[in-house]
């Protein structure tokens, strides 16, 4: 029972911290500190590789500092799971939270 204990309270601590840092990134973005946020969204983006939050994020970050070669890179259509909401994000320019 406590080795079941201490797992759960690593995987509450964990997921804690990926939280905080989900919301750190989109507080430096809303502040435009796009180098800060982009890095945070990449790693991000390395748990969950198909979230179209992080992946919309991530290439306007790289737009935004003239990083054209990798926002492109970040574009839709290389995520074909997730194209369609990205692009939602795109013409709304919002994304519901998951």
């Amino acid at each position: 029972m406590r080795q079941y204990l201490s797992i759960l309270f690593f995987l509450l601590l964990t997921l804690s911290g990926y939280a905080q840092s989900a919301k750190q990134a989109d507080e430096l973005f809303n502040a435009r500190e796009y180098a800060e946020a982009r890095a945070i969204y990449d790693a991000l983006l390395r748990k969950q590789p198909t979230n179209p939050l992080y992946i919309y994020r991530s290439a306007r970050c790289a737009q935004e500092l003239g990083d054209l070669a990798a926002a492109a890179r970040r574009e839709p259509s290389t995520h074909s799971a997730t194209s369609s909401s990205v692009r939602s994000i795109i013409s709304n320019g919002v994304c519901p939270r998951q």
